[in-house]
């Protein structure tokens, strides 16, 4: 009997200090990637397809902001034309017919600035300024979703992964005892049944770790997958501190965390937005029923082959004296009258095409008004359509403070719940290792039975596991409520 006192006393030692130090870390291969939280958080945002859609989607609404400041700039268009003509046709230099083959050339230019309806142009540019802030408040919306996501997964790995090897020491729990009531079955201390028992419980605990092994290597398969990370590459996540300290969790108020995140959460932000848009989208509606103003300019100029042939012009001046007639009363003399000459000289063998545009050039300048009178009342439905936006945004807008304050409210309960729960975990471990304690000093002296120290052994590491659960389920809680205060931040997990 004293040997097995010994053994049993030294088993007792050992394996209380591990349940209150916990089950120590294996070593780490040198190849292996150990993440930590605030690297999962920028692998999750840089391989999230739907950031990289809203990274998108903001360029776009960029896009649309420019361009609706663009539009209080003037336009300018331009066009030219080459026409080849065979037969009868206009002589575009000078609008008469001709009957002969021939080429033209048309060069026009105009510009304009549409002055809109109304203030039509300044609220286009408002509605792309709100839309581009929705837009960016979609990526904060998604951002938000995904680093409660990460900090859920992460959290869910290791609680599997301490779930794991509370499951492994518990087996090697059940394997140390083997040999020493082997050689209790040989002295006649045990019967054999209660042997098999034991062996059943090895067979048992091994299918336990098995189970929790694969849930813990699934999680990270699904870490690897998200992340884009080789599938041959052993990843580790950094263990945190579960030393909490109850008494920190208790100064939150319901109205104080409301009113905090109202102002900072991405949703409700954007349902603000989204009621602004539809009050400019209102207002855009109005402005069609304004005249609308445009002021405009042009410039033109053409060519034709058939203008191309030699151009004349006048020479110097030459005085000529011609005879009108004889004087009645001497007829020898003649009335004459100076008379000034200019005869004809080609200045140019040709009219080339740049001479030709050149002197056709005309250009000039106008405005005109557009005023709506009747169009089957698509005005009107527009402007109906606009009004419902309007009530149904900001239905939306009453419905997302709503959920908010319902999220918020079941945050804080559940938080309180869980602390509940932890304090109640942790008496309940407590307790049962004193439970054990006692259960082996009367199994070593004979007085408790071999299934009274079974239930004991199963409730102690029972309890460690709803233990570990209350406290992983409090760093989140906490972490939830903490990222409804300020959504902006990255949540942080204290290193062991």
């Amino acid at each position: 009997m004293g040997y097995f006192l010994r053994t049993f006393l030294f088993f007792k030692i050992f394996s209380v200090f591990v349940l209150q130090a916990g089950v120590q870390d294996r070593s780490i291969p040198p190849d292996t990637l150990e993440l930590r939280l605030s690297d999962c958080f920028e692998q999750a945002l840089a391989y999230n397809f739907s950031v990289q859609k809203t990274v998108l989607n903001i360029r776009e609404a960029k896009q649309n902001l420019n361009t609706s400041k663009l539009a209080f700039t003037p336009f300018l268009r331009g066009r030219s034309g080459l026409n080849q003509n065979w037969g009868r046709s206009v002589d575009p230099t000078s609008n008469l017919f001709v009957s002969r083959q021939n080429t033209a050339v048309s060069l026009n230019m105009n510009a304009g600035l549409n002055l809109g309806r109304g203030l039509q142009r300044l609220s286009e540019v408002k509605r792309a300024r709100v839309q581009l802030q929705m837009a960016e408040l979609d990526a904060e919306s998604i951002r938000y979703n995904t680093v409660i996501s990460v900090l859920s997964q992460y959290l869910d790995i290791l609680l599997s992964e301490s779930l794991w090897k509370n499951e492994i020491f518990k087996l090697e729990n059940i394997q140390n005892n083997l040999n020493i009531f082997k050689e209790r079955v040989k002295i006649g201390e045990i019967t054999e049944s209660d042997f098999l028992k034991i062996l059943s419980q090895e067979g048992t605990g091994e299918v336990q770790v098995i189970l929790r092994e694969n849930e813990y290597k699934m999680g990270l398969l699904q870490l690897k997958q998200a992340y884009q990370i080789p599938l041959g590459q052993e990843i580790r996540l950094d263990p945190i501190s579960l030393n909490l300290s109850l008494s920190e969790y208790t100064e939150y108020n319901l109205d104080s965390l409301y009113q905090v995140g109202k102002e900072s959460h991405p949703r409700l932000e954007r349902a603000r937005m989204k009621l602004e848009e539809a009050r400019i989208q209102l207002q855009i509606s109005r402005h069609q029923f304004f005249p609308s103003f445009e002021i405009t300019g042009g410039l033109r100029s053409n060519y034709s082959s058939v203008a191309n042939r030699p151009r004349f012009g006048r020479g110097e001046s030459v005085f000529t004296y011609p005879v009108l007639g004889y004087l009645t009363e001497d007829p020898s003399q003649t009335v004459t009258i100076p008379q000034e000459i200019s005869p004809p000289i080609q200045l140019s063998p040709d009219f080339p095409i740049w001479d030709q545009l050149n002197q056709n050039l005309s250009y000039g300048v106008g405005a005109s008004m557009s005023i709506p009178i009747y169009d089957q009342g698509t005005k009107t439905a527009t402007l109906q359509r606009s009004r419902l936006n309007q009530q149904r945004a900001l239905i939306e807008w009453k419905e997302e403070e709503n959920r908010f304050r319902v999220e918020i409210e079941r945050a804080l309960q559940q938080l309180q719940l869980s602390q509940k729960l932890c304090r109640a975990t942790e008496r309940s471990l407590a307790l049962s290792k004193l439970t054990f304690q006692e259960i082996e000093k009367k199994y070593l002296l004979g007085s408790a039975t071999q299934n009274e120290y079974e239930i004991s052994l199963n409730e102690l590491f029972q309890a460690r596991g709803e233990h570990l659960r209350s406290q992983y389920t409090l760093v989140f809680r906490e972490k939830i409520l903490q990222f409804y205060q300020n959504p902006r931040t990255i949540p942080t997990l204290s290193p062991p």
